[in-house]
């Protein structure tokens, strides 16, 4: 090579990301790539990867990229390159691809970085990136003291400055492009390992039960048997025996009728001795409408399509147009699986508050009430939080069967399904300040770096688990109300994850927004949001099926200095699998990298959770819930068992041992 040549363009941000500039010099069979991020988009970024394509496809040949800041690469139909450098959605695969320092800010903030290429033959030159796809990955984007995302920048490079030394090689055929997959990034193996020690049982664990998530309130910890009903009190470490200080079938409040999977939806602690518990009840009590908050179904019909017979026994789908999927009759589930009980009808979820006398709870008053579909094929939500300013949170979920994409309720604001409410105790006011939860059965407030967070899982359909985490006052500002992405909003569209999931109801096209009852399919994902999107708040983290076909149900998660201090920011699970998640990455993070995590017990056996739940020989489905210790360390509850156990990270608990 006789002349050395340079190449310099630009790939223009997008809403807050600043541009960024490539500039690529040719010299003696390398090329030497500067890239450095441009003072345009007002906000704080970081250099994550360079990815892109080679117009001769065989100087892929023994390709490298060296560099003081580059931590990853790889070649041929590249679109991930794992621990959050991606360019999924954004752009077909490329050729090639570069990952560039560490995850979030904290070890490296690179504005600017040099990548020199080499190949086996040593015959690159500037020919073979002229006129190909490049992109940019950068993440940490945002005000410095607002919230931050991702971007994924793309651009085409320009033709090469003459002379040219050797003729343009061909194209890369064009059968090499493909579009994103339509699910979210596989999670990824790890050696992060727990350290599992059983603590102590919450009596009724026979398989059958359903249990919430135990509570920590004050110096004890709360284990809440829903469906009979009851609720336990432990000592603070949960070691103790457990005393039954509720029974619904003899301390019901007056006008109540309790008779169901949910009796007991949740509970939590409140100031000084008060505790709030909702109910899931058939009735209210007389007068309530004058008395407390009663938040009501939507009015306007929601029509749908269900099945005729029962799918799940191998017959075919026959459709059925029923005018309400919010007020189904027991003739329309005929098509569900044949374990659905049948007894629908509208119910209510009413939160009162009590006072903590001992071993009992006495002076019963109510609060704030909430209808709700009372079929198990609905979502019913019942996250439940109380806040350091005094306040309690509530989830609704979008009171539909599963299979169908929210609907408009969802994302209607003076409508109640797939809300977050604030709920004042001293006046029984209800506030809204979110919407677009599916299904959100736990909250989790936590303490990150000196500020709260709100952290909570939501049970997703087939398309994507979310685990949710934002700036607890950003929640309570009220003059915004968040959107998490559920249901279909103004622009026709439902989201899931970072995904698109169908429109609205349509009688001609029922696909578009799902049916009820196709468990495993419905509703389709449609199309990749772009990743920060205007208006939502997309997940800290996100996984979807993890074999073909297997049905899952993301639960968490818990957040805790005490229990996870090497590298772990948070740990979730699934319901169904019993598969332990975790994340490393900072909160400011969207769609972070997901790790299935091991497990031993305290003589350093591995194990699983639902080897745990399983007889010794044979494992079991756990239905793992987490909860946090009254002295801040990680619990996980089993409800297959009622057995709970406290969780560490295994270089943690070295160190603490």
């Amino acid at each position: 090579m006789d002349i050395e040549r340079n190449l310099t363009f630009i790939l223009p941000g997008v809403g807050k990301s600043p541009d960024v500039e490539v500039i690529a010099t040719e010299l003696d069979g390398t090329i030497e790539f500067t890239v450095t991020v441009l003072e345009t988009g007002g906000g704080t970024t970081d250099l994550r990867g360079l990815f892109f394509d080679l117009a001769n496809y065989t100087r892929l040949e023994g390709l490298e990229a060296t560099g003081d800041d580059v931590t990853g690469q790889g070649t041929g139909d590249v679109v991930n390159l794992g621990r959050g450098v991606n360019m999924n959605g954004a752009a077909n695969p490329f050729d090639a691809a570069v990952a560039l320092g560490t995850p979030g800010t904290g070890k490296d903030n690179i504005q600017t970085t040099s990548i020199v290429l080499t190949n086996s033959d040593g015959n690159l030159t500037l020919d073979d990136i002229a006129n190909v796809e490049f992109g940019v990955h950068l993440t940490s984007v945002g005000d410095s003291d607002g919230p931050r995302g991702g971007a994924k920048l793309v651009a085409t490079s320009p033709e090469a400055p003459a002379p040219i030394s050797e003729p343009p090689a061909a194209s890369k055929s064009a059968e090499l492009a493909e579009i994103a997959s339509l699910e979210p990034n596989p999670v990824l193996p790890s050696d992060i390992t727990l350290v599992i020690e059983k603590v102590g049982t919450i009596p009724g664990g026979d398989g059958e039960t359903n249990f919430q998530s135990p509570v920590a309130i004050k110096q004890s910890i709360y284990g809440i048997n829903q469906n009979e009903g009851k609720i336990y009190r432990v000592n603070a470490d949960g070691d103790g025996n457990p005393r039954l200080i509720f029974d619904a079938e003899t301390d019901a409040p007056e006008g109540l009728l309790i008779d169901d999977r949910e009796g007991i939806a949740n509970m939590v602690g409140g100031n000084a001795n008060k505790v709030y518990v909702a109910f899931t009840s058939d009735t209210l009590p007389e007068g309530a409408d004058d008395l407390f908050s009663v938040m009501r179904l939507p009015e306007f019909e929601q029509p749908g399509i269900v099945p005729q017979d029962d799918i799940f026994l191998g017959n075919p789908f026959v459709p059925k147009f029923v005018d309400d999927l919010y007020r189904l009759e027991a003739s329309d589930l005929e098509g569900f699986p044949i374990f659905i009980p049948k007894d629908v009808g509208i119910k209510y979820q009413i939160i009162y508050e009590y006072d903590l006398a001992g071993n009992k709870l006495a002076n019963p008053e109510p609060i704030a009430a909430f209808e709700v579909q009372s079929s198990v094929t609905g979502h019913h939500g019942t996250g439940m939080e109380f806040t350091p300013d005094g306040k309690i949170l509530w989830a609704t979920g979008d009171n539909l069967p599963f299979g169908l994409n929210g609907r408009t309720g969802a994302q209607l604001e003076d409508e109640l399904p797939s809300k977050l409410f604030i709920i004042d105790p001293d006046t029984g006011s209800v506030e809204l300040a979110a919407k677009g939860l599916r299904n959100v059965q736990h909250l989790e407030i936590a303490d990150y770096g000196g500020e709260d967070y709100l952290a909570f899982a939501d049970i997703g359909g087939v398309t994507s688990e979310e685990v949710n985490i934002v700036r607890l006052d950003d929640i309570m500002d009220t003059s915004e109300i968040e959107n998490f992405g559920w249901g279909v909003a103004e622009d026709g569209l439902s989201r899931e994850g970072t995904f698109y999931v169908g429109g609205d109801f349509d009688p001609d096209n029922p696909l578009e927004n799902g049916i009820a009852g196709l468990l495993g399919t419905q509703p389709p994902a449609t199309g990749v949001a772009p990743t920060p999107e205007a208006g939502f708040i997309q997940p800290f983290a996100q996984y979807g099926r993890v074999g073909p076909g297997e049905f899952v149900a993301s639960s968490g998660p818990v957040i805790s200095e005490e229990s996870f201090g090497d590298e772990l920011t948070m740990v979730f699970g699934d319901l169904n699998l019993g598969t332990l998640f975790g994340t490393t990455d900072p909160f400011d993070m969207i769609d972070a990298d997901v790790f299935v995590l091991n497990l031993v017990d305290e003589n350093g056996v591995e194990t699983t959770i639902n080897d745990l739940a399983g007889d010794g020989t044979d494992p079991a489905r756990a239905d793992p819930r987490f909860f946090t210790f009254a002295d801040g360390t990680a619990g996980v509850f089993l409800e297959t068992t009622g057995d709970y156990y406290r969780l560490t990270e295994q270089s943690f608990y070295d160190d603490i041992a």
